[in-house]
């Protein structure tokens, strides 16, 4: 909600720009030596992270079976730990490179489909799929 008591509509998750910005810190083989780049990076590192835990934490119950759930709930809960904590002053590299990790896993989890929208790979095939939950057989229409 915002001050005047009006929902505040979601804000939209740019995947293509949180993937550039882990890529450009995981990829690289070392990061800008100055520290206002590095703060820069970790700044918008820290942005998606706020941006994209919430759809994470959401999803918590919506995995499909067989996910490592200790490793998921680890996530989300450093990620909010980082994300409680002040900035202060410019990041070490090591930081950054968790930041880039973290914001890498927290988009995954964001994105991973859920439950519910786990499908045969047939269409390719010309079969019609529907959505199946894992573990059961499919349901295929000609």
């Amino acid at each position: 909600m915002t001050a005047l008591g009006t929902p505040a509509a979601p804000l939209r998750v740019d995947a293509a720009r949180i993937r550039r910005t882990y890529e450009a810190v995981l990829l690289s083989p070392r990061l800008p030596a100055g520290e206002e780049a590095r703060a820069h990076l970790a700044g918008l590192l820290r942005g998606h992270m706020r941006l994209t835990l919430p759809g994470a934490e959401a999803r918590l119950t919506d995995l499909p079976a067989g996910f490592d759930w200790e490793t998921v709930e680890h996530v989300v809960d450093k990620a909010r730990k980082v994300l409680e904590r002040p900035v202060l002053g410019a990041s070490s590299a090591e930081d950054v490179y968790d930041l880039a990790t973290m914001s890498r896993a927290l988009l995954t989890l964001r994105q991973f489909p859920s439950k519910r929208a786990i499908t045969d790979p047939c269409p390719a095939a010309g079969y019609a799929t529907e959505p199946r939950p894992l573990g059961r057989p499919s349901t295929i229409r000609p």
